[in-house]
Order: C-alpha cells, then sequence, then structure tokens
C-alpha cells in the first residue's frame, strides 16, 4: 500500500506524501478481520491520522468518497456490515496464498 500510494497525499488530512505515510484502514483491522487485507479498506495515510488520530475515520471516509467514489464505499460498508452478520477467520491456506500474491504485486510495483 505504502508503494502503491507513494506520492499521493493522506486519504484523510491532505497532508503531502513523506516517508513516514502508513497503511491505514478505513474498517480497523482487528475489529474487522475480513477487510485487514483488502486494497479497498487500505490507503496511505500520514502518521499523524492513523495513529494520534486513530485513524482518524470521518474524515478517511470522506477522503475515500474524493478519491474513489461512492460505489468504493458502498463496498467497504457492505463487506463490514457482512463480517458483523458472519464473523470471518483466515485459513493458513488463504493466508498463504494473500502472502503469494503480494510478493507478486510488490514486484510489480517496484519494476515500474
Amino acid at each position: 500500500i505504502r508503494l502503491r500510494d507513494e506520492y499521493k497525499p493522506c486519504i484523510s488530512c491532505g497532508t503531502p506524501w513523506n516517508s513516514n505515510f502508513q497503511a491505514g484502514h478505513c474498517y480497523k483491522a482487528e475489529k474487522y478481520s475480513n477487510l485487514k487485507f483488502d486494497e479497498k479498506n487500505i490507503n496511505g495515510q500520514c502518521k499523524q491520522c492513523n495513529l494520534f488520530k486513530e485513524g482518524a475515520e470521518s474524515s478517511y471516509r470522506a477522503g475515500l468518497m474524493q478519491r474513489y467514489g461512492a460505489e468504493h464505499v458502498a463496498y467497504l460498508d457492505a463487506k463490514a456490515e457482512h463480517y458483523k452478520q458472519n464473523h470471518y477467520e483466515w485459513d493458513i491456506f488463504e493466508l498463504q496464498e494473500l502472502r503469494k500474491y503480494y510478493q507478486e504485486k510488490l514486484k510489480e510495483l517496484k519494476n515500474k
């Protein structure tokens, strides 16, 4: 996510990109396991918003709307609601596949 969003401003406050940006989650990974690795849920976020403002949730959502549109936010909301009703746990095979997928994606991004 950090590499994908390099040079994009903070999703929450618009602070210009810097090397301390983090991969912030709209729906927190510790509360929404099914969205933990969902790229639509994770965006570059400044350290101030991610850590000290606990994700700056309302401005994060506004940033998602501005950057990606209402359909993107609706997708995340639907997945989060589904999780509330149907708790999700990752199995080892899924995690291994995700690791392979992201290793390949990282190679692609580095070669651009």
